[in-house]
């Protein structure tokens, strides 16, 4: 996987404002943009939840937050709060798998650093079965729990109707999908979806060398 140089996040990919993508999705419980840290979006492109891979996405989704949050936030002490959303439900025809976290702008490099170090840890050895299950059952009681709540149903149903799902209402259908997943299955979505990341930068200037940017 290629990463991104440091001579890239200085001149490419520091942006002044929340790219419009992520203003109502990951960015919404971090703070101003013109706060004295930089807020990162790492996002690539994920399965439809039309087609068979969209329930890997799902565990992949649990895998991501766990590791970044052991690695970000335990290990290095980078950040405090880290999401990994997955847009489906508001681009159901386009979906993102979306890291975003903020870090100090000196932190900024380093933390990509261990970011993609977990991405290609997935691309390259497989999880156990015992992992799989561990981010199954995650997943499981987070959808329960979603599946309580009318307006999320709402939306489920109208997903469903839009896209043919039988699963959408229909919470043991969307268990019995999740325990196709497989190892193989992981590593191969990995090796497809995590090459095609869109990183951008919010925040003050890595350094004085890019001032220049909006």
């Amino acid at each position: 996987m290629k990463r991104p140089t440091g001579r890239e996040m200085k001149q490419k990919v520091l942006v002044a404002a929340i790219p419009p993508g992520y203003a109502d999705g990951p960015a919404q419980r971090f703070l101003a943009s013109d706060a004295p840290l930089s807020t990162v979006f790492l996002a690539f492109p994920g399965p439809q939840p039309q087609e068979a891979e969209f329930f890997t996405g799902r565990i992949v989704q649990k895998y991501l937050h766990h590791q970044l949050w052991l690695s970000l936030r335990q290990d290095l002490g980078y950040c405090y709060d880290l999401q990994v959303n997955y847009s489906y439900l508001n681009e159901p025809t386009a979906p993102t798998l979306t890291i975003a976290f903020q870090v100090l702008p000196e932190n900024t490099e380093p933390a990509l650093d261990a970011v993609f170090r977990v991405l290609e840890k997935l691309e390259t050895t497989k999880l156990t079965p015992e992992e799989i299950q561990s981010y199954r059952e995650q997943e499981e009681k987070a959808q329960q729990r979603n599946y309580d709540v009318p307006g999320f149903l709402s939306l489920m149903d109208a997903l469903g109707v839009q896209l043919d799902l039988a699963w959408a209402t229909d919470y043991e259908q969307y268990c019995a999908n999740l325990k196709l997943v497989s190892a193989d299955g992981i590593s191969s979505f990995a090796q497809t979806y995590f090459p095609k990341w869109r990183l951008s930068i919010v925040g003050p200037a890595l350094d004085g060398r890019n001032k220049h940017l909006p």
